[in-house]
């Protein structure tokens, strides 16, 4: 983030829930929530990407054969 300081980077939060809708298939809806620790750091980030803190949905599907 263009910062020379030493601080803990970020912290992040998460939660998982997968489920069978057949016995060959799973899915795992995801949501995480991302924030920077520093406030020197989560200002420059802020300055660099317009926002410091991140939520990120996703989803994972694998197949069992």
């Amino acid at each position: 983030f263009g910062q020379d300081d030493d601080a803990l980077n970020d912290g992040n939060v998460s939660l998982a829930i997968p489920f069978k809708p057949c016995s060959a298939v799973t899915l795992t809806p995801a949501v995480q929530y991302t924030w920077l620790w520093d406030s020197e750091i989560e200002d420059a980030a802020e300055a660099l990407y317009k926002d410091k803190d991140q939520v990120i949905a996703s989803i994972k599907a694998s197949y069992t054969f």
